[in-house]
């Protein structure tokens, strides 16, 4: 019996050092991990008071200066409940009819420049839906979230921006141009659709609404400077209405180009039906791939029967510019080149005050060249089927009080030169010269009988518009594939 006592206080003693020593290495552990360096938190929805990029995610990691601003608060009012406030909500509503919107308010430290700049608003989707909507400035250097309801709600202000269609569980980027750095922004959220859709709001914490604000370096901004103007005369070559799996037109067409040089300016449709990255792949580049190099192309109306024209952007990538504007402009010899989106309704509009309005009339005041030239898939005037695209009048206007010389578009499959013309299509000396050239190898339409001020069109030879550009005017031919007989040639000044 004594025996046994005694080998069972060794046992006990045994597992009294076991614990013993287990505790002693959980209290080095803790203390370890203890001793390590702290990170800090960078969840959206936290105070960060403008952190640096790193700690966000992966979608908006750029060079340069790169600031997240704190979103203080955020709600949104209802037409149908005006006395509502949802302040304390999970999502962000908004909607056309009846009409919800939303508002944030956010707190800036921390940036540098001054005035006006652009920006980029991060929304988290809840839901999905194909119609777009809006983002305004508001006046205010506060929101009171807690008391705000539709009845009290400040007005939306300036169109700052506009996004597409919406997918459930993504987030969304909005650039917004002319974004008045202020030390508190508040912006709203509208839509004219009837479909409501919904956003997270900072309640969620991670999804919450983003406000990214990037400074470029000084090197970026030498970077993003034009080619400067020149005395040299260069060529350009335009047509639009190009690929098509079906008729060999294109083809033709493709094999007159690949024996004259010059930059090609391509208006639009340029891969027939639809714009699916398959249509590109087999139907546009087997023939027309060869001058990818040299294209400068402009979005149709085909390109966006595909989601965002996603195929035409994804195609020509840096080439086509922002896929969330399609507008751009490049100098060429000593002419300035501007490249529009006449796709209206899937960029924000085309008036005078919309973002590529605001965007054009920047860039033509920062580049004033002696001779200007636009061009973009719809034409403002035509004889063809579709007519006279009204919806560009507004920046004619601006191109042409700007003194532009030519405008070139596609979309009617034919050829058709107009006389100088102001934006309501009046003859007047110093007005835009316009061309139609919609010969670039899907199946040619008849033209109507001429309209006012047309010269010359026809819609029976396929072809390209050469345009000869040199310092003070310019000279065109048309040139036909080989067995054509019509041809258009004449020379100008610039006013």
């Amino acid at each position: 019996m004594r025996q046994l006592s005694v080998n069972t206080g060794v046992k006990r003693d045994s597992r009294v050092v076991a614990l013993l020593v287990l505790a002693f290495g959980i209290l080095l552990t803790a203390l370890f991990i203890a001793l390590l360096p702290r990170q800090e938190s960078s969840t959206p929805g936290a105070a960060i008071d403008s952190v640096p990029i790193d700690s966000l995610p992966p979608q908006v990691a750029a060079a340069g200066t790169t600031l997240v601003f704190e979103l203080e608060a955020d709600t949104y009012v209802s037409a149908e409940q005006p006395g509502s406030n949802f302040s304390d909500s999970s999502e962000l509503r908004v909607d056309g009819s009846p009409e919800l919107v939303a508002y944030l308010g956010f707190r800036v430290e921390g940036a540098t420049a001054e005035g006006s700049v652009d920006a980029t608003l991060r929304l988290f989707a809840n839901s999905s839906s194909r119609d777009g909507g809006l983002v305004h400035s508001v006046a205010g250097q506060d929101l009171d979230e807690l008391n705000l309801v539709a009845d009290n709600a400040p007005a939306p202000g300036e169109m700052l921006g506009f996004h597409g269609s919406l997918v459930e569980g993504t987030w969304l980027e909005v650039e917004l141009e002319d974004l008045q750095l202020d030390t508190y922004i508040i912006l709203a959220l509208t839509t004219e659709s009837e479909t409501a859709r919904s956003f997270a709001s900072r309640e969620t914490g991670g999804n919450a609404p983003q406000l990214v604000f990037r400074e470029p370096s000084e090197e970026e901004a030498v970077e993003a400077e034009l080619e400067p103007l020149t005395d040299e005369e260069v060529v350009l070559l335009a047509v639009g209405d190009i690929g098509d799996c079906v008729s060999t037109g294109d083809e033709e067409v493709a094999a007159l180009v690949s024996g004259l040089a010059g930059e090609l300016a391509l208006l639009g449709d340029i891969s027939q039906d639809e714009g699916t990255p398959e249509q590109y792949r087999e139907c546009y580049d087997p023939a027309w791939g060869q001058f990818l190099d040299r294209s400068r192309p402009a979005a149709g109306n085909h390109d966006y029967l595909t989601e965002g024209a996603s195929g035409y952007y994804a195609y020509f990538g840096e080439s086509a510019g922002d896929p969330d504007k399609g507008y751009f402009s490049y100098n060429l010899g000593a002419w300035h080149i501007v490249v529009l989106n006449s796709n209206c309704s899937q960029i924000a509009g085309c008036s005078v005050s919309s973002p590529q309005g605001r965007w054009l009339q920047e860039d033509l005041s920062e580049n004033q060249a002696e001779c200007t030239l636009a061009y973009a898939h719809h034409p403002r005037f035509s004889s063809g089927q579709h007519g006279n695209f009204d919806s560009m009048q507004d920046l004619w206007q601006i191109l042409y009080g700007f003194g532009a010389e030519l405008y070139l578009s596609g979309h009617d499959h034919g050829y058709e030169r107009f006389a100088p013309q102001d934006p309501s299509g009046a003859a007047v000396s110093d007005g835009i010269r316009q061309f139609v050239v919609g010969t670039g190898g899907k199946g040619l339409r008849p033209l109507g009988p001429r309209i006012a001020n047309s010269e010359v069109s026809q819609d029976q030879d396929f072809g390209v518009l050469q345009l000869d550009l040199r310092p003070g005017g310019y000279a065109w031919q048309f040139i036909p594939i080989p067995g054509s007989t019509f041809t258009d040639a004449g020379e100008e000044s610039c006013h």
